[in-house]
């Protein structure tokens, strides 16, 4: 999907979720290690999702957003992201 405008695929799966009845979601921000997990992008990409998973109809407190890096496999193979660097 397109991470970076939360437009494209991240919407329609969140669409598709909702629609099959999943009421939880985990939001795995992806791609964190080249912006050197940057809080303020985290932040940045999370209000720009946030209230879209609203509308669609996930209450706050049923989504969990953790930051993951496919190139380091932080939060993928490894329990929490490595130091940036």
């Amino acid at each position: 999907g397109n991470q970076h405008s939360g437009g494209g695929q991240t919407r329609e799966h969140v669409q598709l979720a909702r629609s099959l009845g999943v009421e939880r979601v985990i939001v795995a921000v992806s791609k964190m290690d080249c912006c050197g997990y940057s809080q303020e992008r985290f932040e940045q990409i999370k209000s720009v999702l946030e209230p879209f998973l609203k509308h669609t109809g996930f209450k706050e407190g049923a989504v969990t957003w953790v930051p993951v890096s496919g190139m380091d496999g932080a939060n993928l193979v490894l329990p929490n992201a490595p130091a940036p660097p």
